[in-house]
């Protein structure tokens, strides 16, 4: 579901990135985008995160998985 969309060459803040996801902030406007989306933003960057995170990362990579599948 599309809540907001950006135009292209707008400059975000970047306020976290985890696995594929980046938390962006735009005067009024909070919310996450695709990391791949963004540029300047590696894809292995690990951003500004909470100490518990790599957990919640293993748990969606788990969930993503084949093993489910």
């Amino acid at each position: 579901m599309i809540i907001y969309q950006l135009s292209k060459n707008n400059i975000l803040n970047l306020k976290s990135c985890i696995l594929d996801w980046c938390k962006v902030s735009q005067n009024n406007f909070k919310g996450w985008v695709l990391k791949k989306n963004i540029w300047g933003a590696y894809e292995s960057e690990i951003y500004n995160i909470r100490y518990y995170q790599p957990i919640v990362d293993l748990y969606w990579e788990l969930l993503n998985s084949e093993l489910f599948d």
